[in-house]
């Protein structure tokens, strides 16, 4: 089955026909699956968080840069003191929604992310444990290029991006919200 890939493959690539051989034999060549690395959310997720960052992000610039609108002049509207606090109140409630839609997606995503990084960390224990001195001069002997920095690193690659993905959003988006709570808090 694969004899036709090899044949056309060998002369071009005798690594790949080395790595395939020692692999046939039953040689480890590999170290433990880092897919952990890659998008740890989901499409939905992700959207959530959008919003979440867009709806704070607007929330910021009114409390912060005092951008309340005092008349939304397209829907005919103006708005007294009062109801510019009323204003920042469903401000601060549409940041609460996001936050909390992004949780209810983003917890499910982050322990599937969390379950995969375990199962790395475990192939990665039983790969150590079973590498042997044939596995390692086959390893040597096959001319591939070494992934020891990617497997040192991924630990901390995987952490950074669970605070980039996961953890900002969720404080930005806390921030925010109580700034607005407590503009309108303070308005009224």
């Amino acid at each position: 089955m694969f004899a036709p890939f090899l044949q056309k493959h060998a002369a071009k690539s005798p690594t790949l026909l080395r790595a395939v051989s020692w692999a046939l034999r039953g040689i480890r060549l590999s170290y433990p699956d880092v897919s952990f690395l890659k998008d740890p959310l989901s499409h939905i997720t992700r959207l959530e968080r959008r919003n979440l960052i867009l709806a704070s992000s607007a929330g910021f610039l009114i409390t912060k840069a005092n951008l309340v609108p005092r008349e939304i002049s397209a829907l005919g509207i103006s708005l007294s003191a009062p109801e510019q606090g009323v204003f920042l109140f469903f401000v601060s409630g549409m940041i609460i929604y996001f936050w909390v839609a992004f949780v209810a997606f983003g917890l499910s995503d982050f322990f599937i992310w969390r379950k995969a990084y375990q199962d790395y960390l475990e192939e990665r224990e039983a790969s150590i444990e079973s590498e042997s001195e044939e596995s390692n001069m086959a390893f040597e002997m096959s001319g591939l290029p070494s992934l020891a920095w990617l497997y040192k690193k991924a630990g901390l690659l995987s952490f950074f991006r669970a605070v980039v993905e996961y953890l900002f959003p969720l404080i930005f988006g806390f921030y925010v919200a109580v700034l607005g709570l407590l503009g309108w808090f303070c308005s009224s």
